[in-house]
Protein backbone atom coordinates (compact mmCIF):
# COMPACT_ATOMS: atom_id res chain seq x y z
CA UNK A 1 0.00 0.00 0.00
CA UNK A 2 1.21 3.50 -0.79
CA UNK A 3 2.38 5.58 2.19
CA UNK A 4 -0.13 8.20 3.23
CA UNK A 5 0.30 11.87 2.32
CA UNK A 6 -1.30 14.37 4.70
CA UNK A 7 -2.43 17.72 3.29
CA UNK A 8 -3.11 20.49 5.83
CA UNK A 9 -4.95 23.49 4.36
CA UNK A 10 -5.20 26.52 6.69
CA UNK A 11 -8.15 28.58 5.44
CA UNK A 12 -9.12 32.14 6.22
CA UNK A 13 -11.59 33.96 3.95
CA UNK A 14 -10.54 32.05 0.84
CA UNK A 15 -13.99 30.89 -0.22
CA UNK A 16 -13.50 32.53 -3.62
CA UNK A 17 -10.23 30.71 -4.27
CA UNK A 18 -10.41 27.43 -2.36
CA UNK A 19 -12.32 25.44 -5.03
CA UNK A 20 -9.39 25.80 -7.44
CA UNK A 21 -6.97 24.32 -4.91
CA UNK A 22 -9.33 21.51 -3.93
CA UNK A 23 -10.00 20.69 -7.60
CA UNK A 24 -6.25 20.50 -8.24
CA UNK A 25 -5.97 17.98 -5.40
CA UNK A 26 -8.95 15.95 -6.60
CA UNK A 27 -7.22 15.23 -9.93
CA UNK A 28 -4.02 13.94 -8.32
CA UNK A 29 -2.95 10.47 -9.44
CA UNK A 30 -1.64 9.55 -5.99
CA UNK A 31 -4.16 7.38 -4.14
CA UNK A 32 -3.41 7.49 -0.41
CA UNK A 33 -4.15 11.06 0.70
CA UNK A 34 -5.82 12.63 3.71
CA UNK A 35 -7.01 16.24 3.65
CA UNK A 36 -7.27 18.33 6.82
CA UNK A 37 -9.01 21.66 6.17
CA UNK A 38 -8.73 24.07 9.10
CA UNK A 39 -11.15 27.00 8.92
CA UNK A 40 -9.47 29.79 10.88
CA UNK A 41 -12.61 31.70 11.83
CA UNK A 42 -13.51 32.79 8.30
CA UNK A 43 -16.26 35.37 7.84
CA UNK A 44 -17.00 34.53 4.20
CA UNK A 45 -18.23 31.25 2.67
CA UNK A 46 -15.00 29.30 3.28
CA UNK A 47 -16.67 26.84 5.67
CA UNK A 48 -19.47 26.17 3.18
CA UNK A 49 -16.94 25.43 0.43
CA UNK A 50 -15.06 23.04 2.71
CA UNK A 51 -18.29 21.19 3.52
CA UNK A 52 -19.39 20.98 -0.13
CA UNK A 53 -16.17 19.21 -1.14
CA UNK A 54 -16.37 16.53 1.55
CA UNK A 55 -18.45 14.12 -0.56
CA UNK A 56 -16.21 14.62 -3.59
CA UNK A 57 -13.07 13.66 -1.70
CA UNK A 58 -14.74 10.70 -0.01
CA UNK A 59 -15.94 9.49 -3.41
CA UNK A 60 -12.36 9.63 -4.69
CA UNK A 61 -11.23 7.58 -1.70
CA UNK A 62 -9.39 10.37 0.09
CA UNK A 63 -9.87 10.93 3.80
CA UNK A 64 -11.32 14.37 4.49
CA UNK A 65 -11.28 16.09 7.86
CA UNK A 66 -12.93 19.47 8.50
CA UNK A 67 -11.86 21.45 11.57
CA UNK A 68 -12.95 24.92 12.70
CA UNK A 69 -11.37 27.31 15.19
CA UNK A 70 -11.67 30.94 16.24
CA UNK A 71 -9.41 33.18 14.20
CA UNK A 72 -5.92 32.75 15.60
CA UNK A 73 -3.59 32.89 12.60
CA UNK A 74 -1.92 30.45 10.24
CA UNK A 75 0.53 28.96 12.75
CA UNK A 76 -2.28 28.01 15.12
CA UNK A 77 -4.27 26.56 12.21
CA UNK A 78 -1.25 24.45 11.22
CA UNK A 79 -0.92 23.25 14.82
CA UNK A 80 -4.58 22.27 14.82
CA UNK A 81 -4.04 20.26 11.66
CA UNK A 82 -0.89 18.58 12.98
CA UNK A 83 -2.93 16.99 15.76
CA UNK A 84 -5.03 15.13 13.17
CA UNK A 85 -2.56 13.93 10.56
CA UNK A 86 -1.59 10.27 10.25
CA UNK A 87 0.49 10.42 7.09
CA UNK A 88 4.12 9.53 6.51
CA UNK A 89 4.52 12.73 4.50
CA UNK A 90 3.10 16.25 4.78
CA UNK A 91 2.34 19.19 2.52
CA UNK A 92 0.54 22.41 3.52
CA UNK A 93 -0.67 24.58 0.60
CA UNK A 94 -2.21 28.02 1.02
CA UNK A 95 -5.93 28.12 0.37
CA UNK A 96 -5.62 30.59 -2.51
CA UNK A 97 -2.86 28.71 -4.37
CA UNK A 98 -3.19 25.53 -6.45
CA UNK A 99 -1.22 22.69 -8.04
CA UNK A 100 -0.16 22.81 -11.66
CA UNK A 101 -0.27 19.13 -12.62
CA UNK A 102 -1.90 15.92 -11.46
CA UNK A 103 1.31 13.97 -10.81
CA UNK A 104 3.04 16.23 -8.31
CA UNK A 105 2.03 14.22 -5.22
CA UNK A 106 2.99 10.93 -6.89
CA UNK A 107 6.36 12.25 -8.04
CA UNK A 108 7.17 13.83 -4.67
CA UNK A 109 6.37 10.70 -2.65
CA UNK A 110 8.22 8.49 -5.13
CA UNK A 111 11.34 10.65 -4.79
CA UNK A 112 11.27 10.41 -0.99
CA UNK A 113 10.53 6.68 -0.97
CA UNK A 114 13.55 6.06 -3.20
CA UNK A 115 15.94 8.00 -0.94
CA UNK A 116 15.61 7.52 2.81
CA UNK A 117 18.39 10.08 3.37
CA UNK A 118 16.10 12.82 2.12
CA UNK A 119 13.34 14.31 4.26
CA UNK A 120 12.10 17.01 1.89
CA UNK A 121 11.09 17.45 -1.73
CA UNK A 122 11.00 20.91 -3.29
CA UNK A 123 9.44 21.85 -6.62
CA UNK A 124 9.21 25.07 -8.56
CA UNK A 125 6.31 27.54 -8.35
CA UNK A 126 4.78 30.02 -10.73
CA UNK A 127 3.48 33.38 -9.49
CA UNK A 128 0.18 34.52 -10.99
CA UNK A 129 -0.93 38.13 -10.52
CA UNK A 130 -4.64 38.19 -9.77
CA UNK A 131 -5.17 41.68 -11.22
CA UNK A 132 -3.15 41.51 -14.43
CA UNK A 133 -3.02 37.77 -15.06
CA UNK A 134 0.72 38.02 -15.64
CA UNK A 135 2.76 34.93 -14.80
CA UNK A 136 6.38 34.39 -13.91
CA UNK A 137 8.15 31.14 -13.22
CA UNK A 138 10.44 30.90 -10.22
CA UNK A 139 13.59 28.82 -10.14
CA UNK A 140 15.63 28.63 -6.98
CA UNK A 141 19.19 29.94 -7.03
CA UNK A 142 20.43 28.40 -3.77
CA UNK A 143 23.95 27.01 -3.95
CA UNK A 144 23.02 23.58 -2.62
CA UNK A 145 19.69 23.19 -4.32
CA UNK A 146 20.27 19.52 -5.14
CA UNK A 147 21.21 18.33 -1.65
CA UNK A 148 21.10 20.23 1.65
CA UNK A 149 19.02 23.42 1.53
CA UNK A 150 19.21 24.19 5.25
CA UNK A 151 21.06 27.50 4.95
CA UNK A 152 18.96 28.38 1.92
CA UNK A 153 15.85 28.01 4.10
CA UNK A 154 17.47 29.74 7.07
CA UNK A 155 18.96 32.73 5.26
CA UNK A 156 16.66 32.89 2.20
CA UNK A 157 19.54 32.55 -0.24
CA UNK A 158 17.14 31.55 -3.04
CA UNK A 159 15.27 34.20 -4.98
CA UNK A 160 11.82 33.66 -3.44
CA UNK A 161 10.18 33.29 -0.07
CA UNK A 162 9.38 29.73 0.97
CA UNK A 163 6.09 28.83 -0.74
CA UNK A 164 3.87 26.75 1.53
CA UNK A 165 2.64 24.19 -0.98
CA UNK A 166 5.85 23.57 -2.91
CA UNK A 167 7.53 21.36 -0.30
CA UNK A 168 6.67 17.84 0.83
CA UNK A 169 8.34 16.72 4.06
CA UNK A 170 8.84 13.53 6.05
CA UNK A 171 6.62 13.66 9.15
CA UNK A 172 8.84 11.46 11.34
CA UNK A 173 11.71 13.93 10.90
CA UNK A 174 9.46 16.87 11.75
CA UNK A 175 8.10 15.26 14.92
CA UNK A 176 11.59 14.25 15.97
CA UNK A 177 12.08 17.92 16.84
CA UNK A 178 8.47 18.92 17.61
CA UNK A 179 7.58 16.09 19.96
CA UNK A 180 4.33 17.75 21.03
CA UNK A 181 3.38 18.13 17.35
CA UNK A 182 3.27 21.92 17.59
CA UNK A 183 5.22 24.76 16.04
CA UNK A 184 5.45 28.16 17.73
CA UNK A 185 2.18 30.08 17.52
CA UNK A 186 2.65 33.60 16.23
CA UNK A 187 0.65 36.21 14.37
CA UNK A 188 3.76 36.60 12.26
CA UNK A 189 3.54 34.36 9.22
CA UNK A 190 6.37 31.96 10.01
CA UNK A 191 4.92 28.50 9.63
CA UNK A 192 6.88 27.57 6.52
CA UNK A 193 10.34 28.14 7.94
CA UNK A 194 9.35 26.46 11.21
CA UNK A 195 8.26 23.34 9.35
CA UNK A 196 11.20 23.31 6.95
CA UNK A 197 14.20 24.13 9.15
CA UNK A 198 14.16 20.93 11.25
CA UNK A 199 13.65 18.59 8.29
CA UNK A 200 16.36 20.20 6.16
CA UNK A 201 19.02 20.52 8.86
CA UNK A 202 20.50 17.02 8.71
CA UNK A 203 18.76 15.64 5.63
CA UNK A 204 18.99 16.06 1.89
CA UNK A 205 16.30 17.66 -0.25
CA UNK A 206 15.18 16.32 -3.61
CA UNK A 207 14.27 18.72 -6.42
CA UNK A 208 11.48 17.95 -8.88
CA UNK A 209 11.78 19.37 -12.38
CA UNK A 210 9.22 21.67 -13.90
CA UNK A 211 6.61 24.09 -12.58
CA UNK A 212 4.34 22.22 -10.19
CA UNK A 213 2.66 24.88 -8.02
CA UNK A 214 0.85 28.18 -8.61
CA UNK A 215 1.05 31.09 -6.17
CA UNK A 216 -1.72 33.65 -6.45
CA UNK A 217 -0.41 37.14 -5.85
CA UNK A 218 -3.37 39.17 -4.71
CA UNK A 219 -4.20 42.29 -2.78
CA UNK A 220 -4.83 41.28 0.80
CA UNK A 221 -2.68 38.14 0.83
CA UNK A 222 -1.26 37.96 4.34
CA UNK A 223 2.38 37.66 3.24
CA UNK A 224 2.19 40.41 0.61
CA UNK A 225 0.35 43.22 2.40
CA UNK A 226 2.11 46.54 2.89
CA UNK A 227 2.58 47.45 6.52
CA UNK A 228 3.39 50.61 8.42
CA UNK A 229 7.05 51.10 9.20
CA UNK A 230 6.65 50.24 12.89
CA UNK A 231 4.59 47.16 12.05
CA UNK A 232 7.25 46.11 9.58
CA UNK A 233 9.92 46.46 12.27
CA UNK A 234 7.90 44.42 14.73
CA UNK A 235 7.23 41.71 12.16
CA UNK A 236 10.90 41.45 11.23
CA UNK A 237 11.96 41.21 14.85
CA UNK A 238 9.27 38.62 15.52
CA UNK A 239 10.52 36.66 12.52
CA UNK A 240 14.10 36.80 13.73
CA UNK A 241 13.17 35.66 17.24
CA UNK A 242 10.96 32.88 15.90
CA UNK A 243 13.79 31.57 13.71
CA UNK A 244 16.19 31.56 16.65
CA UNK A 245 13.63 29.68 18.76
CA UNK A 246 13.22 27.16 15.95
CA UNK A 247 16.98 26.64 15.84
CA UNK A 248 16.87 25.89 19.57
CA UNK A 249 14.48 23.01 18.83
CA UNK A 250 17.10 21.33 16.67
CA UNK A 251 18.80 19.68 19.63
CA UNK A 252 21.40 17.77 17.60
CA UNK A 253 22.76 20.89 15.88
CA UNK A 254 26.29 21.71 17.04
CA UNK A 255 26.20 24.47 19.69
CA UNK A 256 28.94 26.55 18.10
CA UNK A 257 27.33 26.25 14.68
CA UNK A 258 23.96 27.19 16.18
CA UNK A 259 25.46 30.28 17.79
CA UNK A 260 27.07 31.32 14.49
CA UNK A 261 23.81 30.78 12.61
CA UNK A 262 21.91 32.92 15.10
CA UNK A 263 24.40 35.73 14.58
CA UNK A 264 23.99 35.42 10.80
CA UNK A 265 20.22 35.68 11.25
CA UNK A 266 20.48 38.79 13.41
CA UNK A 267 22.95 40.34 10.98
CA UNK A 268 20.65 39.58 8.06
CA UNK A 269 17.60 41.14 9.71
CA UNK A 270 19.59 44.20 10.69
CA UNK A 271 20.50 44.62 7.01
CA UNK A 272 16.89 44.12 5.91
CA UNK A 273 15.66 46.81 8.30
CA UNK A 274 18.26 49.27 7.07
CA UNK A 275 17.36 48.60 3.43
CA UNK A 276 13.66 49.04 4.08
CA UNK A 277 14.20 52.27 5.96
CA UNK A 278 13.64 54.37 2.85
CA UNK A 279 14.03 57.83 4.41
CA UNK A 280 16.62 59.36 6.70
CA UNK A 281 13.99 59.56 9.45
CA UNK A 282 13.18 55.90 9.07
CA UNK A 283 16.87 54.99 9.04
CA UNK A 284 17.38 56.72 12.38
CA UNK A 285 14.14 55.31 13.77
CA UNK A 286 14.94 51.81 12.61
CA UNK A 287 18.48 51.90 13.98
CA UNK A 288 17.35 53.17 17.39
CA UNK A 289 14.54 50.62 17.47
CA UNK A 290 16.93 47.82 16.66
CA UNK A 291 19.38 48.87 19.36
CA UNK A 292 16.57 49.29 21.87
CA UNK A 293 15.50 45.73 21.28
CA UNK A 294 19.13 44.66 21.74
CA UNK A 295 18.96 42.46 18.70
CA UNK A 296 22.65 42.44 17.85
CA UNK A 297 24.27 41.04 20.96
Amino acid sequence: MQPKLSVIIPCYNVGKYLPRLLDSILIQTYDNVEIVCVDDGSTDNTKEVIDIYESRFLEKGYEYICVSQKNAGVCTAINKGLQYIRGKYLVWPDGDDWYEDENVFFDAITALEQDDKSSCVRFFPKIVDENTGSKRNIYYTGKNKECCIFEDVLLSTSNIWLPAGSHVIRVSTLFKYYKDKKIFSSRFIGQNIQLLLPVTCNSNTKILKGIRYNILERKGSHHRMRKSFNTMLNNLLDAQNMICKTLDCIYDLDKIEKKNLKYKIKERYYTIIMKRSFSSFHIITGFKYYLKKKVLK
